[in-house]
């Protein structure tokens, strides 16, 4: 049994609105301890189709690597809206912009935690953010 905390923001971030062309972002968030994380991202998430791209890592603890989420990138407005849950306490977002044609970006809006019984304050929330 594990309890869901909290039902406010831990962490958001976004490109900017709209985002420059050649851009690529990645972001690593980790909050020790979670058992699931649920990210929701915005309703106006919109990249170039077929060119811009938004990929989402989960940890595996067992290999200790990243493995692509549903082995599969993001374009378009794949997300816009959209709610995922990953298993474990860490989660890595790599954005890819080419050259060409800028459309509105990405948005997470928030990222929701669930920790195992009893559910306590988060005693940290690690976020690493590098841009290429």
């Amino acid at each position: 049994r594990s309890t869901l905390f909290p039902y406010t923001t831990l962490f958001r971030s976004s490109t900017d609105h709209p985002y420059m062309s050649n851009t690529s972002s990645i972001i690593k968030f980790t909050l020790p301890g979670a058992v699931h994380l649920r990210i929701r991202f915005g309703a106006d998430f919109n990249l170039e189709y077929g060119y811009d791209s938004f990929a989402i890592y989960q940890f595996d603890p067992q290999t200790n690597t990243f493995r692509l989420f549903e082995n599969k990138t993001f374009t378009g407005t794949d997300l816009a809206g959209q709610e995922i849950d990953i298993i474990g306490d860490m989660v890595l977002f790599r954005f890819e912009a080419d050259s060409s044609i800028e459309s509105y970006g990405w948005q997470i809006a928030d990222i929701q935690a669930r920790f195992p019984e009893p559910a306590t304050e988060p005693e940290s929330i690690n976020t690493e953010t590098s841009l290429e």
